[in-house]
């Protein structure tokens, strides 16, 4: 996830430098999200929604926007990401297995 922030212009500026070093040392089909955080901050915004979706579009990303503050699309952003990773999965029988339990939270929020 390449994560910027909505309200300042020298973080949208260096997403191309960000982009340069997941080309350089990345896997060849690693997936990248653009993410604008901050978006609560309507007032202070400095990066437009077209000027990103622009730029998403020109390298090819996935674009959405964030508050981590108020929480705003931080799980779409999560299920998007995962979704995309498993559809991009090729599975072999014997390389891969995946085994999923199931995880209760009592009411403290830990786990059993």
């Amino acid at each position: 996830m390449i994560i910027f922030d909505l309200t300042e212009q020298k973080s949208f500026l260096h997403v191309t430098e960000w982009l340069k070093h997941i080309e350089k040392y990345a896997k060849e089909n690693v997936l990248k999200f653009l993410v604008g955080n901050k978006s609560d901050l309507v007032d202070n915004r400095m990066i437009s929604k077209k000027e990103a979706d622009d730029f998403a579009e020109a390298h090819n990303l996935p674009y959405i926007e964030t508050s981590a503050k108020e929480g705003i699309n931080i799980e779409e952003l999560f299920e998007s990401s995962v979704n995309k990773y498993l559809k991009g999965m090729s599975f072999e029988k014997e390389e891969k297995n995946i085994r999923l339990n199931q995880v209760n939270i009592n009411e403290n929020g830990c786990c059993s």
